[in-house]
Order: C-alpha cells, then structure tokens, then sequence
C-alpha cells in the first residue's frame, strides 16, 4: 500500500513539474499587448511638454522675421501757440525722422534672433528624445514585472500542487516533515514577491499613464515581447554620431554661437548710430529756413561700458565652450557604460539560454530520477526547480536592462539601435 502510494505521488510530482514547465515557456498572446513603439507614440501625441517646446521654438521663430528691420520712424508736429489767431498767421513745425543703426547691426540682430531659434529648435528635439528614451525605459521595465509576475505565478502554481504531496508522503510515513516546512516556507516567500511585484506594476502603470497624459489608474495593455540586437555599430561611430547628434550638445552649441554673435554686436556698440530727419519748421522766416534736413548720432563715450559688455559676452561664449566640451565627456562616459551594458547583456543572455537554463533543467530531471529511485531528498527537487525559475528571472532582468540600455544609446546617438518592429529576438518566454 505504501509502496503504491509513493509511486502515485511520484506521477504526481512529475505531471506538476510538467505543469510548471509549460507555465513557463508559455508565449504571451499577442493580442491587446503594448509594443514600445506604440507606447512611443501615445506619449509624443499626448505629452503636454512637447507642444509647449514648440510653441516657444514658433514664437522665436517669428520674432526672428522682422529682426533686422529699422525701428519705427518718428512722425513729431508742434505749434507756436503764440501765433494762433495772429496776424502772422499759425506756426507750425512737422518733423520725420528714422533712426539707422551702424552698419552690421541690422545682420547680428538677425544672426542672434536666427540663433535664438535654433536654441529653441534643440529644445524641441532634446524634449522628444528624452521623451521617447523614457517610454522605452519604462516599457522595458513594464515588459520584465510582467515575465517576472509569469515566473511567480508559474512558480505558485507548483509549490501549491507540491504541498500536498508533500504532506500526504509525510502522512503515510514515506516523507519527511522537513519537505513539508520547505515546500510551505516557499509559498510564503512566492507571495511575497507578487506583493511587491504588484506594487511595482502600479508604480510603473502610474509612471506611463502619467507620460500619456492619463489618469494614473488607467489599464496599461501587457507588453508585447521584447526585441533585442545582435551587435552594435562601432563605438568610436557612435561616439561620431553623439558628437553631432545629441541636442543637449546641439544647445549648448547654439548658445556659444549666440553669444558670439553678441560678442560681434557689443563691438558695434562702440561706434555712434545715425538718425536721420526731415522737418518743416513753419516758425522760420523766410520761408527758404523753413524746411530743414537733419542728421544726428549717439556718442559712445562710455566705452568703458561698451567694453565691459564686450567682455562679458566673450566670457559667455567661452563659458559655453567649456559646458559643452564638459557635457560632451560626461555623455561618452554615459555612452560607453551604456554600450558595456548591451554587449554585457547579449554574452549573458547567450550564457543563460546555451548554459545555465540547460543545466538547471538538468539538474531539475536528474534531482527527479534521483528522488523516484529512493537515492534523493525531496529537497532537492524544490531547489532545482527554484533555480530554474531564478534564472529564468535573472533571463528577464537581463534583457530588460539591455532595453534600457539601448534606449540611452539610441537618445545619444540618435543612431537607430533600438530593435525596429521586424527585428525580434525569440521571446523570452519561450526559454
């Protein structure tokens, strides 16, 4: 009897670790699933950020039309009061007069608008990418709670199938007492990773729904599987491509350029400006005073002042310089890390899936073999099969880490690493 019993309960074990494994190689349905470039798109159609920036990028732009043109002219008329109702006759003086600017004035003032312009332009393109490299971080890591809740339901559904096995071998005499306190200790320890995996779903459901523009409890649709790269281009072309491409360099260029412009304009400040005048002056006599033509300047004689202004725009053109090249080494350093962390990524993935995920399976079948010929613990197969799922885990945690990774490279570079929607690796629930 208690022979019979044990063998049934061995049929058991095995039909539930079959169970378990078809938990996990499970694909997930590709219906109502959130693909990154979807979510992409939500939030670049709903960001309220984004239209601001370009609102100011517009209104830059159309202060910089009529940036070189002359100041209004000015229309001035005066009378005599004296000599109303005299016999002179009312006196009357009309005057017009446009000022005209140094020359090279009217072309910086162009060049400074253009370039406040193209300021506002990198902003506009420093926003979205920063917005688009965000929505892919966060689906990557929307994709990796959601394999890793799979993992833990996979792994609850076999520790409940296993403790009653557990149990009645404890009861007819043919287990030990020990299996049941490991097999129970490790539901409670799976429960707990679904709380905190859940919470950690709500954070990341509010963070997305909160960069579309949503209320923070809206349903974000499960992640569609993740996609992945062979190889990256060269690093030293994607240190080219940064240098060029990234917009936080791009303003900061932009800026420099500004402030050489100013640099230029202070220099014009140094010389007198013009303003020339038309008048009739009705209080003349004879009349051949009357009409009167007139040129005036400004006279800079605080040059010192001038001066100063000079400097202080060379001083910020040169502070510009150096943000840049500061900011230029900073995101090489944050470019090369990223790159580390994508190749690290594929050699360990490709360690997992040829190796480690293997073996465990393995070590799981022949922890099996070994408890159904009487020579192994019970023990030994809930370690197996929790290794198994821990790597299959850490799997996961790996190929999210290489999307946030290639969403840093593709925000620096502007190079097109992210995997396009043709370019799926095999999903990561299939291993």
């Amino acid at each position: 009897m208690k022979n019979h019993f044990k063998r049934n309960a061995r049929l058991a074990l095995l039909h539930l670790t079959a169970c378990s494994l078809l938990l996990l190689v499970s694909p997930v349905h590709a219906a109502q699933t959130l693909s990154s470039a979807v979510l992409v798109e939500q939030v670049l159609a709903a960001n309220a950020s984004l239209p601001a920036r370009a609102a100011e990028r517009e209104a830059a732009h159309q202060r910089s039309l009529y940036a070189s043109a002359l100041d209004d002219p000015r229309l001035s008329y005066g009378i005599a009061p004296e000599t109303v109702g005299s016999a002179l006759g009312s006196r009357h003086i009309l005057e017009f007069s446009q000022a005209l600017p140094w020359p090279g004035k009217r072309s910086l003032r162009q060049r400074l608008a253009d370039d406040a312009t193209a300021i506002a332009d990198t902003r506009v393109t420093t926003q979205r990418k920063t917005l688009i490299a965000q929505a892919r971080t966060l689906w990557a890591e929307w994709w990796y709670v959601h394999r890793a809740m799979q993992l833990n339901v996979a792994t609850e559904a076999v520790v409940e199938r296993l403790i009653p096995v557990t149990e009645a071998q404890y009861g007819s005499g043919s287990g030990l007492q020990q299996d049941v306190l490991v097999a129970q200790t490790r539901k409670q320890r799976v429960r707990l990773q679904a709380l905190r995996l859940n919470q950690q779903r709500r954070r990341l459901q509010a963070a997305i729904n909160a960069l579309r523009g949503r209320h923070p409890s809206e349903t974000v649709p499960k992640p569609a599987a993740i996609s992945a790269v062979s190889a990256l281009p060269p690093e030293e072309t994607l240190r080219q491509q940064l240098a060029v491409a990234d917009p936080r360099l791009q303003t900061l260029s932009a800026r420099q350029q500004a402030a050489n412009t100013q640099t230029a304009l202070a220099k014009r400040e140094l010389y007198p400006d013009m303003n020339l005048g038309m008048g009739y002056v009705g209080t003349l006599d004879p009349d051949e005073k009357r009409l009167q033509l007139k040129l005036s300047f400004n006279l800079p004689l605080n040059r010192a002042k001038r001066k100063a202004e000079v400097r202080a725009s060379r001083a910020e053109e040169l502070r510009f310089e150096q943000e840049r090249l500061d900011l230029l080494a900073r995101l090489e350093g944050e470019l090369s890390q990223a790159i580390a962390s994508v190749n690290e990524a594929n050699a360990a993935a490709a360690l997992y899936r040829n190796s480690l995920v293997p073996r465990a399976r393995q070590t799981l079948r022949a922890a099996q073999a070994d408890y159904e010929s009487g020579r192994g613990d019970f023990a030994n197969i809930v370690v197996a099969e929790t290794q198994l799922l821990e790597l299959q885990l850490e799997l996961a945690r790996t190929r999210a880490d290489q999307g946030v990774a290639l969403a840093i490279i593709d925000r620096l570079t502007d190079g097109a690493v992210w995997p396009q929607a043709g370019n799926f690796a095999r999903n990561e629930e299939l291993n």
